[in-house]
């Protein structure tokens, strides 16, 4: 997605939305020879769905996935991670830097500091601060970018919650598989929290998708 590379320029990132990452990854699932699985991880899950609103993918996964328009997404542990990007003067205008406090509050926080502040520096990247608005905010959206027409979606989906999570509260995850029950299954971890992507949880996850 663009501005996302680790070399890449931030200039005009403050302007980028939800519908430019879609534009993105339509363009390389063109461009392959097969037709995908499309696996999203958070706000990646939120990009699953509206790429399988538009016909990609032979079937999805969306982890903890990020609300779209009509699911609530502000909690108040949302709220106790993103302050600074919330609370700064026309945030929506705005590139937001990863914090590191805030990642291991909301994420990684169950892990030795090391090892976290190690996948931290691997996996964080800046955000658009219009992004942000239209996931958490998408009733003052009125190109609704983040809106998912459930109608749509054809093919398998599944979406997977975790209760501990405090980035994309389980409810949102249970919520997005109500919205589109007519194509979905869900998996429901207990004792996971957001980070899914390494030691027990990745073991647990990945067996359960590739299932």
């Amino acid at each position: 997605m663009r501005h996302h590379g680790p070399e890449e320029s931030l200039d005009g990132f403050e302007k980028v939305s939800l519908s430019d990452y879609v534009v993105d990854l339509a363009r390389l699932i063109k461009g392959l020879s097969a037709e995908p699985i499309i696996l999203g991880y958070s706000m990646g899950g939120l990009l699953t769905l509206k790429l399988m609103e538009q016909g990609h993918g032979r079937l999805g996964i969306c982890l903890t996935p990020a609300a779209p328009r009509g699911i609530n997404a502000i909690s108040v542990s949302v709220l106790r991670l993103f302050p600074r990007n919330l609370f700064v003067w026309r945030f929506w205008q705005k590139v937001h830097l990863p914090r590191f406090s805030s990642a291991y509050y909301g994420a990684l926080g169950h892990l030795p500091v090391e090892e976290a502040k190690k996948i931290f520096s691997l996996i964080s990247s800046a955000e658009s601060g219009r992004v942000g608005a239209e996931i958490g905010f998408p009733l003052f959206d009125p190109q609704k970018a983040s809106n998912v027409d459930e109608h749509k979606i054809k093919r398998p989906v599944l979406i997977i919650g975790s209760s501990k999570n405090k980035v994309t509260p389980v409810r949102i995850a249970r919520s997005v598989a109500n919205k589109i029950c007519h194509v979905s299954d869900y998996i429901k971890y207990p004792d996971f929290g957001d980070w899914l992507m390494s030691g027990h949880e990745f073991e647990t996850v990945s067996s359960d998708c590739l299932r």
